[in-house]
């Protein structure tokens, strides 16, 4: 599991290995050959190619005992730049704080120095520092509030960004749904004023939810959900979104007759009893449209 990070030290470019493997190889290498999260660090750090560079986070459910101390080696997390990745246990965080977070700002302090960290921090602010961004911040007030899958599940959706104090910037208006668990860019408006593009209008923001627990994960599951948040924002239309004349898959707005709006939720709507057709991942080789669709997908991981 990972976020992106940021490189903003153009000084590491020369250091990208276009003739290295790639990422999803190592990814993909380290999945089938790693016996543990240490193993695994090892093998996807070989052959760094310095591309797709991102936080990892490898869970070893072996070692995990629902209501024991936790073990060691249990959570391993692995940051990676240009020719540099650096790795280590990190489940003495998670033992101190209960939670691990990630919202691609680097945890280990090189890597976060190495990407121009603190330069990026001293011109804009501590929307790009690791302990006061706004989803970190989020993160620690809300945490405690997950008791079971579906707290968890609000969680990882959330965003109520025009009344979340921690949303707000110093921007016109005076808040960026940015600023959440699950971002949503498109919701800005275009003529709004941002001290950087990240705060503003843009085709950027969560597209889908994933999550599993120990006893799904026995049986190798997980439920996700798809389509950007929309429980306390109004949901995605391509028609709203300022982005309808640039996407390539020629998807309409509408699905009959021009009269019921592609909207990416799930459910019915209230005024017309139409229903929304949310984009679901049923696993990771496919998509599809999902009609009458269930609130939560449950999915089987296909092992090779």
């Amino acid at each position: 599991m990972e976020t992106t990070i940021g490189n903003g030290n153009s000084s590491l470019l020369r250091f990208i290995v276009p003739t290295s493997n790639l990422e999803y190889v190592r990814n993909i290498a380290a999945n089938r050959l790693a016996t543990s999260g240490s193993e695994w660090c090892d093998i996807f750090a070989k052959h760094n190619s310095g591309t797709y560079n991102n936080q990892w986070m490898v869970l070893d459910y072996k070692k995990f005992r629902p209501g024991r101390q936790l073990e060691d080696n249990l959570l391993w997390a692995l940051e990676q730049l240009p020719g540099y990745v650096q790795s280590a246990d990190v489940t003495d965080v998670l033992r101190g704080q209960s939670y691990w977070p990630s919202y691609n700002t680097p945890y280990f302090e090189k890597i976060f120095n190495l990407s121009g960290g603190p330069e990026a921090v001293a011109k804009f602010g501590d929307w790009f520092s690791y302990n006061m961004t706004p989803r970190a911040r989020i993160f620690r007030r809300d945490h405690h509030k997950v008791q079971d899958m579906n707290s968890m599940r609000k969680l990882m959706r959330y965003n109520n960004y025009t009344k979340d104090p921690l949303s707000a910037c110093n921007c016109t208006p005076p808040y960026s749904a940015e600023n959440a668990i699950s971002a949503r860019s498109d919701l800005n408006p275009a003529d709004g004023v941002y001290p950087f593009a990240s705060l503003g209008h843009r085709a950027h923001g969560s597209t889908d939810m994933k999550l599993t627990n120990s006893s799904l994960f026995t049986r190798l599951e997980f439920v996700a959900v798809g389509g950007p948040t929309y429980e306390s924002v109004p949901p995605f239309q391509w028609s709203t979104s300022g982005f309808k004349d640039k996407h390539q898959t020629n998807i309409k707005d509408s699905l009959t007759s021009g009269n019921s709006p592609l909207s990416f939720t799930i459910g019915n709507t209230k005024g017309n009893k139409r229903n929304h057709f949310p984009l679901v991942a049923v696993h990771n080789n496919y998509f599809c449209f999902a009609n009458n669709a269930p609130a939560f997908l449950v999915a089987r991981v296909v092992t090779l």
